[in-house]
């Protein structure tokens, strides 16, 4: 993936897609610096997506194509944060009602309730959330430099960049990074192959530069460890999560850890990760339990094999959780039908088994499997509260349904709990196709909107629906507006 050019620009990737570029240069200030690394790794940086070149900026009305300043902090960032950027999916604590649900858009809008609060509770909470900053914002590796404000988080089977432009301290004021806020969603493993790429030619030229460096010595350390597999779900789960998972697959003769630790570890990851970060032995021997009975070798049935819809930065998941779930009903002539939806029967056409389990940890609704290697299948926790209703059944099974049929990556294992700790954009998306797939048009149609708590409750039990749920769905329909949505959600 390595392009040279001649003036000693080193690229790797796409620029159509997502692209790397640097070089090494002459380090002006190398009589200062008592750092050899440092003074060899003086050079400027460039990277691109989908085009745009995020690294462009004006600096008092003069154009600047790449940032210029030490990169051995920045390839030292990426070394260090690569594990987290290509396999953490989950926000530092639960997200809910975000408005931007880019990791920057996120990070940013949830920080900013923190900073008019001096409480030990807010400030513990403000450093939870920098501390996940310093693994996914570029930032983190400026080292004295001017970085441009870029975030990087994976979600589902991509890599998301979210940027914008916000001030630094010692930034001077007519610096600005041109680009104005965005975000794109790059294809995981070219992710992955352009940034490694990257960093294993920048090694091999410090190397050459440094033979004898320490710090080029440890940096060769911090990429290798970043890449065996093994460490990968510690790193991400954290270690006292880790040990539990550990201690319980070693306690069966099964050879499903095995297989997931050295070939496709990333459902036990992604699975887990997505569960409290403080769950219970007892959970964890649930879940585990879980992997066992769906591991299977059987083909995915044709019916999801080609209904998979990456979520998109640029698409509000609402809106695309309400399209999904009108393809899913037209395709199955069922859209204009005003009749109740048996959500059960056709997860079931999907070739999907459901089945339940007690987890003590009552915020986890379910489980959901599918993929290589799994058979498709929903874990309903029968502790949770919403899932002892009829209602709050039919919904959640209509959200699972969501994450099978579009949220496996094109065939790739899917294994996650639907709960606080959930990518929020992907449960966003879930929960809009749910409301959409239970409460179409065709169906409301056939009823008086309501106007008062009484009706509200009369129609939800009529059409087997929460209330909540029915209600904010009859605002994103237009059938009420934002004031009556808030006075019957207040008055239910």
């Amino acid at each position: 993936m390595l392009a040279s050019l001649s003036d000693g620009w080193r690229v790797f990737g796409d620029r159509s897609s997502f692209c790397c570029e640097y070089r090494f240069l002459p380090d002006p200030d190398r009589e200062f610096t008592c750092d050899p690394a440092f003074v060899a790794s003086w050079g400027e940086f460039r990277l691109f997506s989908k085009g745009r070149n995020l690294c462009a900026a004006s600096v008092q009305g003069e154009f600047m194509d790449s940032v210029s300043w030490y990169l051995l902090p920045l390839f030292e960032w990426m070394g260090g944060s690569r594990v987290h950027i290509l396999h953490e999916r989950a926000f530092p604590e639960p997200v809910e009602d975000m408005s931007r649900h880019t990791p920057r858009g996120v990070f940013y809008e949830t920080t900013s309730r923190f900073l008019d609060s001096f409480t030990d509770a807010a400030l513990e909470r403000l450093d939870t959330w920098l501390t996940w900053r310093s693994r996914h914002a570029l930032r983190s590796a400026q080292a004295g430099g001017i970085f441009p404000d870029i975030f990087f988080q994976r979600v589902q089977n991509s890599v998301w960049l979210s940027w914008g432009h916000a001030p630094q301290p010692g930034m001077p004021e007519s610096y600005r990074f041109i680009e104005p806020s965005g975000a794109d969603a790059v294809d995981f493993t070219f992710f992955r192959l352009t940034v490694d790429g990257m960093l294993d030619d920048a090694l091999a030229e410090l190397r050459l530069r440094c033979p004898e460096d320490a710090r080029i010595a440890e940096l060769a350390r911090l990429l290798e460890r970043s890449r065996i597999r093994e460490d990968i779900p510690r790193t991400i789960m954290g270690d006292s999560l880790w040990e539990k998972v550990r201690r319980r697959f070693e306690r069966t003769n099964e050879p499903l850890f095995d297989a997931m630790r050295e070939k496709e570890f990333e459902p036990l990851v992604a699975m887990f990760g997505s569960l409290s970060p403080n769950i219970s032995e007892e959970d964890v021997d649930s879940v585990a339990r879980v992997f066992f009975e769906s591991a299977s070798s059987a083909a995915l049935p044709d019916i999801m094999e080609c209904e998979d819809v990456p979520l998109l930065p640029e698409c509000a998941p609402a809106t695309q959780g309400y399209e999904l779930a009108e393809q899913s009903l037209r395709k199955r002539s069922r859209y204009e039908s005003p009749r109740i939806l048996d959500v059960e029967r056709m997860t079931e056409e999907a070739g999907v088994s459901v089945s339940t389990l007690a987890l003590s940890d009552t915020d986890v609704k379910a489980l959901a499997l599918a993929g290589g290697g799994f058979r498709p299948a929903v874990f309903l926790n029968e502790r949770n509260p919403m899932v002892s209703s009829e209602q709050g059944r039919r919904f959640v099974l209509a959200h699972e349904l969501c994450h099978l049929l579009h949220d496996r990556s094109y065939g790739r294992s899917l294994a996650m709990a639907t709960g606080p700790w959930a990518p929020c954009g992907v449960e966003k998306r879930a929960n809009a196709f749910a409301a959409m797939l239970l409460l179409p048009p065709a169906l409301l149609e056939k009823h008086p909107t309501p106007k008062n708590p009484e009706e509200v409750r009369s129609l939800a039990a009529t059409l087997r629906v929460g209330k909540r749920t029915l209600v904010n769905h009859l605002f994103n329909m237009g059938y009420i507006d934002a004031f009556r949505r808030e006075r019957l959600l207040e008055s239910l």
